[in-house]
């Protein structure tokens, strides 16, 4: 500041009556207005009063939190306490809401490959069912089929037959045949029920699934 010399400063000022050098803190705003007075005689710098007040208070509630605490020291440390409570509740519910957060997030936003993915898979299990329906009805007429057979077999032989050695060696072909379709038929049946089995377990999958897509989407359509 041009050379001007603040410590000649105040050893140039008289201090007004009623004020002590030895109480700065409570006392200092109208060391700051001559000070400021000061200034702007000697160097010209427009330098606001009101700014000199604001700074007085200050240190003045500076010195009411000094001498409260020089009367009471524990509130510092009680405050201190109450204020790293408050801090340790805030970052609990913070880790909480990122904890929630974080576990809700791959149900509402799912990525374009794992909804690919979950459509292809879906698409597999309706060709798997459809191959399924298909393969019990070629087994029902299948079925249907050597139960005619079975009947014809079945069916008793007249007289004249039975005089043909010809004709008795065709009935014995006809039984070993009828035998062998009745083996055919368990077998038949055997795979049906298999088949209707793992169909119905295909299904109660397929359904699952739907409805656990059905609640994922949920969030998109309502937005």
């Amino acid at each position: 500041m041009g050379g001007f010399n603040e410590v000649s400063l105040f050893e140039s000022l008289r201090l007004p009556e009623g004020i002590s050098a030895y109480n700065p803190v409570a006392e200092e705003h109208m060391l700051i207005k001559l000070y400021v007075n000061q200034l702007d005689h000697s160097t010209r710098i427009q330098y606001s009063l009101n700014v000199a007040d604001r700074l007085a208070d200050e240190h003045v509630l500076i010195g009411l939190y000094v001498n409260m605490l020089r009367n009471n020291p524990s509130c510092m440390l009680e405050s201190s306490n109450r204020l790293d409570e408050e801090h340790r509740l805030i970052a609990r519910y913070a880790a909480r809401l990122a904890a929630e957060s974080t576990s809700s997030q791959p149900t509402q936003q799912r990525s374009a490959p794992d909804i690919s993915f979950t459509i292809d898979a879906n698409k597999q299990q309706r060709q798997l069912i459809a191959e399924l329906e298909n393969k019990n009805r070629e087994i029902l007429q299948e079925i249907q089929r050597l139960r005619l057979e079975h009947e014809q077999a079945s069916q008793p032989t007249p007289e004249k037959a039975q005089q043909n050695p010809t004709l008795l060696a065709e009935l014995r072909l006809l039984r070993q045949r009828k035998d062998e379709l009745e083996q055919r038929m368990s077998a038949l049946q055997e795979s049906r029920r298999e088949l209707m089995v793992q169909l119905e377990g295909l299904m109660k999958l397929l359904k699952e699934e739907e409805l656990k897509q059905g609640v994922s989407y949920v969030p998109y359509c309502r937005s």
